[in-house]
């Protein structure tokens, strides 16, 4: 039997009881990293090199800042 998975939305992501952990041992804000990750996606969504693929925007981490 084959399955698809989809990747899980940004709202899965923060309610995660684990993301929800971490975020408390780090300090982090959900409400506040949430709307940093939304203005991002909203301005990628509107740069140029999106637009010229046609792509829809995807936030990709590799690592801390």
């Amino acid at each position: 039997m084959t399955r698809c998975f989809r990747e899980p939305t940004l709202t899965e992501l923060l309610n995660d009881s684990i993301t929800r952990a971490l975020m408390h041992a780090d300090d982090v804000d959900p409400s506040e990293l949430e709307t940093r990750l939304r203005d991002l996606a909203a301005r990628r969504a509107d740069s140029p090199e999106h637009n010229e693929c046609g792509r829809r925007p995807h936030l990709q981490f590799y690592g801390a800042p």
